[in-house]
């Protein structure tokens, strides 16, 4: 699992929440398109074994569940019925199994020089991949705001901002139950009153 950096903005004051499903690097690439109810997607053969159960997703929103083992080589998933088709060269990830696992998230910044937690919470499936990060109204209003009233920000301009003197730094880490810690997402935090946000 490589870390990603995802830069993430506050509004002070509100409830903030970003869900996650959390992927391994597994992939797989469909061969051939596959209709709403299948129960076999054609792939490129399989790079890495994988038990039955496990979830997979394909773009954003189709997850399937395996009905039977891959083999080294699979050309084909044997899957529980698909609930939507499945396009031709799209690429499927395997969703990790949070099964046992823990979370620890963490921000801090210069006007906060104390780390301060983050609310983790899982999807009830924890085969799912699905983690909810959050902090209550009554914690962003407790955090200082780092940008001014009347600043314009992009969605580009967060995602490729470079850190300045009062950001805040935050990341989460995966325990899992062999005690082995991935740190999925590291980024900064802005943190503004009355913002225009362009998106």
């Amino acid at each position: 699992m490589i870390t990603e950096t995802l830069n993430l903005w506050i509004k002070q004051g509100e409830t903030f929440s970003l869900s996650i499903t959390v992927l391994e690097g597994i992939s797989f690439r469909v061969t051939g398109a596959v209709e709403a109810g299948g129960t076999s997607i054609p792939i490129k053969p399989a790079k890495a074994p994988i038990a039955s159960g496990r979830k997979i997703l394909f773009g954003n929103e189709i997850f399937v569940t395996l009905s039977t083992p891959v083999v080294v080589g699979a050309t084909s998933l044997l899957v529980v019925q698909t609930d939507m088709p499945i396009a031709k060269n799209t690429t499927g990830y395997l969703v990790t199994d949070l099964t046992g696992c823990t979370v620890r998230s963490q921000y801090k910044g210069k006007l906060i020089p104390a780390p301060r937690q983050l609310s983790a919470s899982f999807a009830s499936d924890r085969l799912s991949g699905g983690i909810t990060l959050s902090l209550l109204a009554s914690e962003t209003t407790a955090i200082p705001p780092n940008l001014s009233v009347g600043t314009i920000l992009s969605d580009d301009d967060l995602a490729n901002r470079n850190r300045q003197d009062k950001d805040y730094d935050w990341d989460w880490e995966l325990v899992f139950p062999d005690g082995t810690v991935r740190s999925p997402h590291k980024g900064l935090i802005v943190v503004y009153p009355e913002v225009t946000v362009i998106s």
